[in-house]
């Protein structure tokens, strides 16, 4: 007997196994999914600029995503990476009211501890602040939102070309 053939049948099966597995398991991982529907901005002062961002998040896996942080990232027309934390539920709101022009707040806000329960969907609003001009933020390169889970897996929704369902 040709001992090249029980290695070769052996690394077959354990390749199956380990395929199998993977396979298993790769929707337990705690990852997101989604977009960026509605970007809303007003300039609260000549060099200063809130975003308000709708968006839409799914959770696609097994497991629970509960949210840590929650920041907006604005990459400016030379390169330079701006983060601004997402501004609290209240101050959103007390913003539009003051500005009705923005319209209402749509959606409830996208905070720490916010559970994002596996095979669910859902819409939230979520608002930064930047020392930008309104011309610098219309000839931005890009504009994201980065959530991070407690467990420190981190996702980037960016805005929909298309519309999300």
């Amino acid at each position: 007997m040709n001992p090249s053939r029980f290695i070769a049948a052996g690394l077959a099966i354990t390749a199956l196994i380990a395929g199998v597995f993977f396979w298993l398991n790769s929707r337990s991982a705690a990852r997101l999914d989604g977009a960026i529907l509605n970007i809303r901005s007003i300039a609260t002062d000549t060099r200063a600029l809130v975003v308000i961002l709708d968006t839409r998040v799914n959770n696609p896996g097994r497991a629970l995503f509960m949210v840590r942080d929650v920041s907006v990232l604005i990459e400016d027309s030379e390169g330079t990476l701006l983060e601004a934390e997402a501004a609290p539920e209240p101050d959103i709101d007390r913003l539009l009211d003051y500005h009705k022009t923005l319209g209402p707040r749509y959606n409830p806000t996208l905070k720490s501890r916010t559970r994002l329960d596996p095979g669910h969907t859902a819409d939230y609003t979520i608002a930064g602040a930047f020392l930008l001009t309104e011309a610098e933020f219309a000839a931005r390169r890009s504009l994201r939102v980065k959530i991070t889970d407690v467990d420190g897996a981190q996702i980037e929704l960016a805005p929909s070309s298309t519309p999300y369902r």
